[in-house]
């Protein structure tokens, strides 16, 4: 199935419930440069989230991972492996292997040969022919899937989807490519639907790289969707740009511009109000995801969905409400007009791994406060 945001391997978008941790090394520095309130030698002049966007822009063209070659060897290796799920052709190729080696390193290959060998034992169940339908609106909890995407050979990952209703349509936009990993064949697809069970598509763009994190959102009747880019390397995660597109009927709509800091992630935008009195949210990241350097989390409001500003009491210096290890963060506001909000710790800070959650007064939204101690478990794409 397919889970808004982040999904692990290449499937249909379904309509639905949405249901690597860095050495410790990496974890210490992030903790180390935080303690010491940020990089030194940072250009004077510039805002924390610039002078983040200008090291993201040297980050870029480093092909390390995590700051060695390792990692990106390794991850090439399991990509070959596991992507073409020929566990037995491979199992065999370990066994004589094994039989040219020496003794002592037949040790060293027969574990991965035994990995091979049970994955071979597993038996994949067939795909249904198709799926029975209970009598629409969809029930979420019953979990009654409706496929939305459309099947195109060699692009069987369908992921990163966002849905929402405008006007007497349900819009809804979704990443389509060959992997889930970055790769310079996806494209977005926008579709829409009056009865969430057949779906035309409207609209399909790509630019050579990856992309991902689909956002729909309404301002002032416009309809706007972002998204971002990454350079399309498998074995990398290198953001480049936010885009935005507008339409006015959810069909047709406009050629993608860049908006936003290079180098940034949006992950959550909604808005609150409505006529002259709606604002828009957005929280984001900006920073070496997957590295050793921090992680930055904005939190940012808008009156038209393009020109972002910090969240008072942030002044206009910085969007910064954490700096760190975490990326991912969606948010709500309470009945009261309190922020609560969740992020994937992932990469790492002082407070341990897994997730953070975070709170904010309503007087005070962009001053927040989180957990001494994250929670153990890593909720993915929150």
């Amino acid at each position: 199935m397919i889970w808004p945001h982040w999904c692990a391997s290449a499937e249909d978008v379904w309509w639905c419930a949405q249901t690597g941790a860095r050495s410790l090394a990496g974890m210490v520095k992030k903790d180390a440069s935080k303690k010491g309130g940020g990089s030194a030698g940072a250009k004077k002049g510039l805002t924390e989230a610039e002078r983040m966007e200008e090291e993201m822009r040297e980050l870029r063209e480093d092909g390390k991972l995590a700051g060695g070659h390792l990692l990106p060897a390794l991850h090439w290796l399991g990509m070959q492996i596991f992507s073409s799920a020929r566990y037995k052709e491979i199992f065999w190729g370990f066994w004589l292997l094994s039989i040219l080696l020496r003794a002592w390193t037949t040790v060293l290959v027969m574990p991965f040969a035994g990995l091979l060998a049970t994955l071979a034992s597993y038996k994949r169940p067939p795909r249904p022919e198709g799926i029975p339908l209970a009598s629409m609106g969809l029930d979420v909890l019953l979990g009654r899937p409706i496929q939305a995407s459309k099947d195109v050979p060699g692009l069987h990952s369908n992921n990163n989807v966002t849905i929402t209703s405008f006007g007497d349509r349900y819009i809804l936009a979704y990443r389509q490519s060959d992997v889930h990993f970055p790769s310079g064949k996806t494209q977005i697809v926008v579709a829409h639907s009056t009865d969430l069970n057949s779906w035309t598509i409207d609209w399909i763009y790509s630019n050579g790289c990856d992309l991902r994190e689909t956002l729909l959102f309404e301002m002032g009747g416009t309809l706007m969707l972002y998204f971002f880019s990454l350079k399309p390397a498998h074995g990398q995660f290198k953001p480049l740009h936010i885009f935005y597109t507008t339409s006015q009927d959810g069909s047709k709509w406009e050629e993608p511009k860049e908006v936003c800091y290079e180098g940034e992630v949006p992950w959550e935008i909604k808005v609150y109000g409505e006529g002259k009195d709606a604002i828009a949210y957005k929280s984001s990241y900006l920073g070496d995801h997957y590295g050793t350097k921090d992680v930055l989390v904005l939190f940012e409001q808008s009156k038209d969905g393009l020109k972002w500003n910090p969240v008072p009491p942030c002044t206009a210096e910085s969007s910064v409400v954490y700096r760190g290890g975490i990326s991912e963060v969606s948010f709500e506001f309470t009945k009261s007009g309190d922020l609560v909000a969740i992020g994937r710790n992932e990469d790492g800070d002082s407070t341990g791994f897994g997730s953070q959650l975070f709170y904010a007064r309503k007087g005070s939204l962009g001053s927040w406060t989180s957990l001494k101690v994250s929670l153990p478990w890593r909720f993915d794409s929150p």
